[in-house]
């Protein structure tokens, strides 16, 4: 989650004017890539609590 504090941050620096922070341009793919990415992780804590200790 820091990327979203770091994008909004920047985006503010960048346009002080406006009412709301603003993320960027590249903002949306950026989050897309991550959450794609932690959805392609195992959930080996998930596993673990199940009992699963073959991993």
């Amino acid at each position: 989650m820091a990327y979203v504090s770091t994008a909004v941050t920047a985006g503010w620096l960048r346009e002080p004017d406006s009412d709301i922070p603003l993320s960027g341009a590249a903002f949306a793919d950026r989050i897309t890539e991550l959450i794609e990415a932690a959805a392609n992780k195992p959930d080996t804590l998930i596993d673990c609590l199940r009992g699963h200790t073959d991993h």
